[in-house]
């Protein structure tokens, strides 16, 4: 077994390929990708007939803005919708769930490919408060 000793790119590549080390946090990643892929949650309240609701492009908009002005440019954040309309049996007002998930790309160094959980927060809360700048205080 060779090991090369220069200290170029390409020998620190093949060092790290020979030590299995790469493998072994992408096998991790996959085996347990919550872990490595915060999670957080937004409900907001749908606004009545006429009103402008905020769609799903506008929010992920949103939250491609915020990870951009945040800092965290490796961070991508996805918006989705989660579950069913919940309508409030008192009032009948609707609200609507959108869950964010934060990553980051595939291209990024296996060791260092978790989002941690203060990042994800903290992008999160800037994503809340523009949500509220732009539509008013619909969050749940």
């Amino acid at each position: 077994l060779r090991i090369p000793l220069a200290d170029d790119p390409a020998s620190i590549a093949r060092c790290r390929a020979l030590s299995g080390k790469a493998r072994a946090v992408t096998r991790l990643i996959e085996k347990i990708p919550r872990h490595f892929t915060p999670v957080r949650d937004i409900s907001i309240w749908l606004p009545e007939a006429g009103d402008a609701a905020p769609t799903l492009a506008t929010l992920q908009a949103l939250a491609d803005r915020c990870c951009g002005e945040h800092g965290a440019e490796d961070i991508r954040c996805t918006v989705d919708t989660f579950g069913e309309a919940y309508v409030q049996p008192a009032t009948g007002r609707r609200s609507q769930l959108y869950r964010c998930t934060y990553r980051k790309p595939e291209t990024t160094e296996p060791s260092t490919a978790g989002v941690s959980r203060a990042s994800a927060k903290a992008i999160h809360g800037a994503i809340r408060e523009k949500i509220i700048e732009r539509f008013g205080d619909l969050i749940r």
